[in-house]
């Protein structure tokens, strides 16, 4: 570092890496008219700010140590979509201590929700059966994460059969790797 507080690199080598994070709910090709309702919702909610407000209340302004789980409305005789949640990636996808589901997908979640005046079931289940939930019939929907060294190019790790709500969610990483 030089007097003016810059960084100053000699004989190195480096690269710098721009990372895009997407944050989408993954849903069954067989399942469009529900993709198109999340979509309409997350729509809404970016068009009225509620989005920004879910983003600063679960993920800016966040006390990691003090996350509240996130009430559900209840709808009597509406329709029940069940949701697999990992917990692998607080605050963003997180599981209490005690096996309650909070953070802001679930704020996500309760808000779509009262949008589509559906009822939200959660359920449990470990990142790597994600699609085994869905093809299985154990849940309607599940997170998807997307990561991707060039933005600008679609992710390319959603299989087959595999359709995506629009991003509600996006961080963008830049890096530098360096060698001597």
């Amino acid at each position: 570092m030089n007097n003016n507080k810059e960084y100053v690199i000699k004989g190195l080598d480096w690269w710098f890496i721009s990372s895009a994070c997407t944050f989408n709910c993954a849903f069954l090709e067989k399942n469009k008219d529900l993709q198109k309702r999340f979509n309409e919702a997350i729509t809404g909610m970016k068009n009225n700010g509620a989005l920004a407000v879910i983003e600063n209340k679960y993920v800016n302004e966040l006390d990691i140590n003090n996350i509240a789980p996130v009430e559900f409305e209840n709808f009597d005789g509406a329709e029940t979509i069940t949701v697999a949640v990992t917990g692998d990636m607080p605050p963003i996808d997180y599981v209490a201590a005690d096996g309650t589901p909070a953070g802001y997908n679930t704020a996500l979640l309760a808000e779509i929700g009262k949008r589509l005046h559906v009822n939200i079931k959660l359920v449990n289940v470990d990142t790597g059966a994600r699609v085994s939930a869905l093809t299985s019939g154990r849940a309607d929907v599940v997170f998807w994460f997307q990561s991707n060294m060039d933005s600008s190019i679609p992710a390319i790790d959603v299989p087959s059969g595999i359709i995506l709500s629009e991003p509600y969610y996006q961080w963008n990483e830049q890096y530098f790797i360096g060698k001597k």
